[in-house]
């Protein structure tokens, strides 16, 4: 079975030309904690409410004039590997991605939930690790 066929589909996203202050509406409005970043249409990163607190409120930033790109945690997407970033930031789960392969990749990175895309990068629903197989395992060794 493949992430398209388990992930979430109605996907709340925030463009990284946004004001954080924005960003912080929108979590705050739909009740979430993570919101994908795209720029042109592609997937370019994660804001966090942790990313607000340390990167914004920490450092005394304007909401009202701090842009969402300023302080997202980027996504590195790698043509060769096209089912996880390879690098800080958001996780990304190719959508034909098969389920195991998919936990066993977040488990890796320690991520509860990834961004899953098309072959062209572009945001296509959100997995979570407790839609995945072994999600009693992994939430036991946290």
């Amino acid at each position: 079975m493949q992430v398209k066929e388990v992930m979430t589909k109605d996907v709340a996203t925030v463009d990284a030309t946004a004001t954080v202050e924005e960003a912080a509406r929108m979590m705050a409005d739909f009740n979430l904690g993570f919101l994908p970043v795209i720029h042109e249409q592609v997937t370019a990163g994660v804001i966090t409410d942790r990313d607000l607190v340390v990167r914004v409120l920490a450092e005394k930033k304007d909401p009202q004039k701090t842009t969402v790109a300023q302080v997202m945690s980027p996504a590195r997407q790698s043509p060769q590997d096209d089912s996880l970033d390879s690098g800080t930031g958001i996780a990304t789960v190719a959508e034909t991605c098969e389920l195991a392969e998919a936990a066993a990749l977040m488990d890796a990175r320690g991520v509860r939930r990834a961004a899953v895309h098309d072959a062209n990068y572009r945001i296509t629903g959100i997995v979570s690790r407790a839609d995945l197989p072994g999600a009693e395992t992994a939430a036991h060794s946290i």
